[in-house]
């Protein structure tokens, strides 16, 4: 029982990471776009 509750937080964890970082991936991506963005309409 416990190792299947470990497990189970495991592959949340697992994917709630994935997710995390994918986000943060996206965010930074948004973030070098803007920065881009402002450059050339100085």
């Amino acid at each position: 029982m416990k190792s299947g509750i470990k497990h189970f937080f495991g592959e949340t964890f697992c994917r709630n990471n994935k997710i995390l970082a994918f986000s943060t991936f996206v965010f930074e991506m948004k973030i070098k776009s803007s920065d881009k963005f402002k450059i050339e309409r100085s």
